[in-house]
């Protein structure tokens, strides 16, 4: 697998999502979050933000040879029912790493979600392990990202 450093930088166009108190209420649910606020879809848990997620552009990632390695988010504020959220994702870094099971590419990804005043709601970053030890695995750059679309989530 090739770990090209030039994708650092690479984002998503913006993609705008609407938050729906069903999909918060699903989403408590599916995590055993027994929260009041959250199992009435009034606010959303604090990892909901996963579910925002913006592709970047040409880079397609086979979900069978990944592993989670870290996530961390900060909120400027809870993320609430009908809130309309534009949603921006970007490569921050991207690094050979070898671990237990040989070699691999960590990537490491920032996302963005604001308002429609473009005030900061939350900022979450993810840090994933792309493995190498499947023969002919590889981060590809293709055409298969989506582009920036409205979503009801």
């Amino acid at each position: 697998m090739r770990t090209d450093r030039r994708l650092i930088g690479a984002e998503s166009e913006d993609r705008m999502f609407v938050v729906r108190g069903e999909c918060i209420r699903r989403f408590a649910r599916a995590v055993g979050d027994r929260t009041p606020e959250h199992v009435k879809g009034e606010t959303a848990p604090p990892t909901f933000a996963t579910v925002l997620r913006v592709d970047v552009p040409d880079i397609c990632l086979d979900g069978a040879l990944l592993l989670h390695g870290a996530e961390e988010y900060l909120y400027e504020r809870p993320i609430r029912h009908n809130d309309r959220l534009w949603c921006r994702s970007r490569i921050v870094d991207i690094r050979p790493h070898r671990g237990r099971l040989g070699p691999a590419t960590m990537l490491v990804t920032e996302h963005v979600g604001c308002d429609d005043l473009g005030h900061r709601v939350f900022t979450s970053r993810s840090t994933i392990l792309i493995s190498q030890y499947v023969e002919g695995s590889s981060l590809d750059v293709g055409s298969q990202a989506r582009r920036g679309d409205a979503r009801t989530c």
